[in-house]
């Protein structure tokens, strides 16, 4: 079993491995650049977020402000490898792509104006007058541009200060944008597994990729639980960035202990597995409950397939002694309610649920 002591576990480089240029565009050249692929905003490629969060009125204010020539904040892109991505500002770009672009679905005609609402109210941008469509087009755009060679680390940690505005990305929209290629992929591979999505009741969302983060949290206890400290959102960074090095062998032994563990655990519980169960069965929570599933899924995947039918053929007291468990011993109740990420809370819900399942096998 691998050790997370092998990887750095302190965020240390150089000063100098930073290397972001400012780089001027107009709004045209963003457009193709987004249109000819160099530039990625759509989340179907694995963009760091779901881009269509923004409400008609929003999006009609931010193509305002381009035709009254007020500028827009300062964009930040990846530019270390192709095709580029945005690491602030993806909401602004999509809405701007939307409005322009033939090639887009999604296109939009300007509503509830501040300044020009008695010009250009439910225009188009093939509506509007050729001056103003040279107007948004030749718009000028302010871009930080991250220069290739710069390492993940350092992406990653100018990721997490820039984006402070806005909507943020959250931890493993960040992740996956820094982390690309296997790591990316990999976790995808997870989430999308039929065993995974049916045991998680089809409410683990794919939007701002919280399904990719169960699946990385199930891959980091499963290669370094013992190694935990208290920072959840770094255990995650570096559990992706071991993903580059393992070797293909130990990632399809990863997945079948995932997909083997799902399985088990709807076996066991059905698809409120991850739940927090009230005393009459009944699920609490709009989804499942992450501490829970680390703990339950990394248990059931430890047991051999002799233990796990003896603990099938105790199912139904199983269940009914598991419910009385999750509400009645304070231990665990605090260690998948409060402060679940710290490392007291980590290795109490994992040792008492193990023991608890082990008097049944």
């Amino acid at each position: 079993m691998p050790s997370l002591r092998k990887v750095e576990y302190i965020l240390q480089y150089d000063p100098k491995d930073i290397d972001i240029r400012l780089q001027h565009f107009t709004v045209g050249e963003m457009v193709n650049y987004i249109e000819k692929g160099k530039l990625e905003i759509f989340e179907e490629n694995d963009l760091q977020r779901f881009t269509g969060l923004w409400d008609e009125r929003r999006k009609s204010l931010l193509i305002e402000s381009l035709m009254i020539r007020l500028p827009l904040p300062v964009f930040y892109l990846d530019g270390s490898e192709e095709p580029w991505r945005i690491v602030d500002g993806l909401q602004r770009l999509n809405t701007i792509y939307q409005f322009i672009s033939k090639k887009s679905n999604e296109s939009f005609k300007l509503k509830q104006l501040e300044y020009l609402k008695e010009e250009y109210h439910d225009f188009g941008f093939n509506n509007l007058p050729l001056f103003m469509q040279r107007r948004i087009l030749e718009a000028p755009i302010e871009a930080f541009v991250i220069n290739p060679g710069t390492p993940p680390e350092v992406k990653h940690n100018i990721f997490q200060r820039i984006n402070t505005l806005g909507l943020r990305l959250n931890g493993q929209e960040i992740r996956n944008s820094v982390y690309r290629g296997t790591p990316a992929q990999f976790t995808k591979k997870l989430a999308e597994d039929p065993s995974f999505i049916r045991v998680t009741n089809k409410k683990v969302t794919v939007k701002r990729m919280l399904d990719r983060e169960y699946a990385t949290r199930f891959i980091a206890f499963q290669l370094f639980k013992d190694d935990y400290t208290s920072d959840i959102d770094e255990f995650l960074r570096y559990t992706m960035q071991y993903l580059y090095d393992a070797s293909e062998g130990e990632r399809s032994r990863i997945y079948k202990a995932f997909k083997r563990s799902m399985d088990m655990c709807f076996e066991l519980l059905g698809s409120y597995a991850f739940y927090r169960l009230v005393p009459n069965g009944e699920p609490k929570g709009r989804i499942p409950n992450k501490a829970l599933f680390d703990t339950l899924s990394w248990n059931l995947s430890k047991l051999e397939n002799n233990e796990f039918e003896n603990l099938m053929t105790n199912k139904r007291r199983f269940k009914r002694e598991y419910i009385t468990l999750l509400n009645e011993n304070v231990n665990f109740f605090k260690a998948i309610n409060d402060t679940t990420s710290s490392r007291i809370a980590v290795l109490n819900r994992f040792s008492i649920l193990e023991e608890f399942i082990h008097k049944y096998i």
